[in-house]
Order: C-alpha cells, then sequence, then structure tokens
C-alpha cells in the first residue's frame, strides 16, 4: 500500500512539475511558461483601415456649402479643412469643379479645426483664380 502511495504521489508530482515522462532541465523548470496566445486573438483578422470618404461636387456647390452640410462637418467655418485635405487637386479654394471628387477627414484635432475657423474668419479679401497670400499662409501650417 506505501509502495502505491509512493508510486501515485510521484506520478502526480510529475505531472504538476510538467514533466510528464520527460526530463525538465533547471533551466525550463524556473522560466516561466509563456502565456497561451486566446483562440480570439489567434485567429481575429487584423482591422480593415477605415473606409476613405469623399465628396463628389456638384453644380452649384463650394467648399463653404459642402462643409455647412449636416453629413459633412455641420459648419462653414471648416471650409478650410476640406480645402487643406485637397489642396493638390484645387487650384483656387473659391473656384471648384463640379465631378470633382474631395477627400473627407473626420479626425481633426481641436486645435486643426480653431485654426480652420480662425483663417475662414480671418482670411482677408480674395478674388477668382488666384490663390491668396493667407490661403498660402493656412496650407503651409
Amino acid at each position: 500500500m506505501k509502495r502505491l502511495l509512493l508510486i501515485v504521489m510521484l506520478s502526480v508530482y510529475g505531472l504538476v512539475a510538467g514533466c510528464a515522462g520527460e526530463p525538465v532541465k533547471k533551466d525550463e523548470a524556473e522560466a516561466p511558461a509563456p502565456e497561451p496566445e486566446s483562440k480570439a486573438e489567434a485567429s481575429a483578422p487584423e482591422p480593415a483601415p477605415p473606409a476613405k470618404e469623399t465628396y463628389l461636387v456638384l453644380q452649384g456647390d463650394t467648399l463653404w456649402g459642402i462643409a455647412a452640410k449636416e453629413q459633412i462637418y455641420s459648419d462653414p467655418y471648416y471650409w478650410p479643412l476640406l480645402y487643406k485635405e485637397n489642396a493638390a487637386g484645387i487650384a483656387d479654394a473659391d473656384l471648384i469643379e463640379v465631378g470633382q471628387v474631395l477627400d473627407l477627414r473626420r479626425d481633426y484635432s481641436e486645435q486643426d479645426k480653431s485654426a480652420a475657423v480662425h483663417h475662414a474668419q480671418y482670411r482677408g479679401p480674395w478674388s477668382l483664380g488666384e490663390v491668396e497670400a493667407s490661403d498660402k499662409a493656412y496650407l503651409s501650417k
């Protein structure tokens, strides 16, 4: 009976120590076991980047009017954000073309929004067909 108990205890100790039939090196026994990945983490696909939002310019649209639309920014003073995001395709902020596709962003900081509103309020005189100095200064920031 004592012998059977001794065999059972050694077997249980071997399983608890993680050596169920295999020798354990001292370094392995003292090293912490790596955390197993959960099935959800291991099989979860990489999240897709957010879909790029765009706006198709229609007859009569202006950056001011587009920014004011509820589905865009709900604030006409945010038009400089549209201008800056699409500056490569806009020759003059006062002239956008029907059929032009504007990229939209939603992740602007409060500082970006404040700068846009300030530019919209204090832009100064403007004329069609040329990029004003104040617009150039805003774009360079």
